[in-house]
């Protein structure tokens, strides 16, 4: 068997994440984290992820890679604000460890209107 790593679960944090002045009006509205698209179909793009799988991160995971029931973290975070679309190439490790980040950067996940988050 070859070891690799996957992405396995995915927090959504919904609701109002902070405001931005609308440039025509000067109004203050509030970025939300919601997008056109279902959080499923976010998930399971992000989980196609190709993600970094080297020797010598499965060796600092050591004997935890084989426990089912004690299986090693790896974290992502991602913080985009619309108009865009959220490419794999903004995912950041958590841990700043650039060994770790998505190989392949130009994949698009999904596009945010203005006031998307």
């Amino acid at each position: 068997m070859v070891p690799c790593l996957a992405i396995h679960e995915i927090d959504f944090h919904m609701g109002s994440l902070g405001s931005y002045v609308e440039e025509e009006s000067g109004e203050e509205k509030e970025y939300e984290s919601i997008s056109a698209m279902f959080n499923e179909i976010v998930a399971h793009r992000i989980g196609m992820l190709p993600i970094p799988t080297d020797e010598k991160t499965i060796e600092a995971f050591g004997d935890s890679i084989g426990d089912k029931t004690n299986q090693p973290d790896i974290m992502y975070s991602l913080h985009k604000q619309g108009p865009c679309t959220v490419y794999s190439g903004d995912l950041e490790p958590v841990n700043g460890d650039t060994s770790l980040v998505i190989s392949e950067s130009s994949i698009p996940l999904v596009k945010l209107a203005e006031g998307q988050a």
